[in-house]
C-alpha cells in the first residue's frame, strides 16, 4: 500500500502545476484586452475542467458504450499535466530568482526609478515555459496517434553455459500489452502478425493484457491473431488487464 506522504505529494504536484499553468496563460496573453484575456482564462479553466471530467467519466464507465475512445479520454488530462509540470520548472526558477532578488538586493533601487516590479511575471519566460510544455504534449499525441503502432523487432541473444545444444539457434519471440480494446481498426494488428510470422519463431509467448477491460474487445482481431505461425504451440499468460 503506497503511503500517503506519495498521494499528497502527487496531489501537490498537480495543484502546483495546474495553478502555474494558469499563470502562464494568463501572463502569456496579458497585452490582449480586457475581454481577451477573461476569454483565455474561462476557456483555460473549462479545458482543464473538462478534461479531467472527461477522464473520470471514461474510467468510471469504460466497460459500457464506447469502450476504444474511453483510454484516450482517460489519458487527456495526464496528457495535459505532462506540458504543465515541464512548464511549471521555468516559472519555478523565475520565481525563485526574484524572490532571492526581492531579498537581496532590497532597498538598493535609486529612489525615483519606475523599473518593474522584481516579483512580477515576465512574459518572455511565461511564453518560453508554454513552448517547452507543448514538447511533450506534442510527443505524447504522436506516441499515442502513431508510435504505438510503429512496431519494432528487438533481437536479444541470450547465452547460457549449460544450455543444451538443442537450443542452439532456438528462436523465442514474446508479444506483450496488444491492448486489443484500443485499436479502431483492424489493419496494425495485421502487420503486427504478418511481421511476427516473418521471425519464423520456435516458441511465441504472449505475456499479457491482451484487452484493456473486456474479452469482447479482442474478437474483432481473432482472425488476424489466428494466423499467428510457430513450430510449437503458442502460450499465453493473462495479464492484470486480462483479469479486468
Amino acid at each position: 500500500m503506497r503511503s500517503p506522504i506519495f498521494f499528497w505529494s502527487i496531489l501537490a504536484l498537480i495543484i502546483l502545476a495546474e495553478f502555474y499553468g494558469y499563470v502562464a496563460v494568463r501572463t502569456a496573453f496579458a497585452p490582449a484586452s480586457a475581454g481577451g484575456r477573461r476569454a483565455v482564462v474561462v476557456l483555460y479553466w473549462l479545458l482543464t475542467a473538462g478534461t479531467w471530467a472527461l477522464a473520470f467519466w471514461a474510467g468510471a464507465t469504460r466497460q459500457t458504450g464506447a469502450t476504444t475512445l474511453k483510454p484516450y479520454l482517460m489519458s487527456l488530462p495526464l496528457l495535459l499535466l505532462a506540458g504543465k509540470i515541464v512548464l511549471l520548472i521555468p516559472m519555478l526558477l523565475e520565481d525563485v530568482s526574484r524572490l532571492a532578488a526581492r531579498i537581496f538586493f532590497r532597498g538598493t533601487q535609486p529612489a525615483g526609478t519606475t523599473e518593474e516590479p522584481l516579483l512580477s511575471r515576465s512574459q518572455f519566460v511565461s511564453r518560453l515555459a508554454l513552448g517547452l510544455g507543448a514538447l511533450p504534449v506534442v510527443a505524447l499525441l504522436w506516441g499515442i496517434l502513431k508510435g504505438a503502432t510503429n512496431y519494432k523487432v528487438r533481437r536479444v541473444s541470450l547465452k547460457f553455459p549449460n544450455l543444451p545444444p538443442a537450443f542452439d539457434g532456438f528462436k523465442v519471440i514474446q508479444i506483450s500489452d496488444l491492448h486489443t480494446g484500443s485499436f479502431t481498426s483492424t489493419e496494425p494488428l495485421q502487420r503486427a502478425v504478418a511481421l511476427i510470422n516473418a521471425q519464423k519463431a520456435d516458441l511465441i509467448l504472449m505475456t499479457g493484457d491482451l484487452v484493456n477491460n473486456l474479452a469482447t474487445e479482442v474478437e474483432p482481431h481473432m482472425p488476424a491473431l489466428s494466423q499467428i505461425k510457430s513450430e510449437l504451440p503458442i502460450f499465453s499468460s493473462l495479464g492484470n488487464h486480462d483479469y479486468g
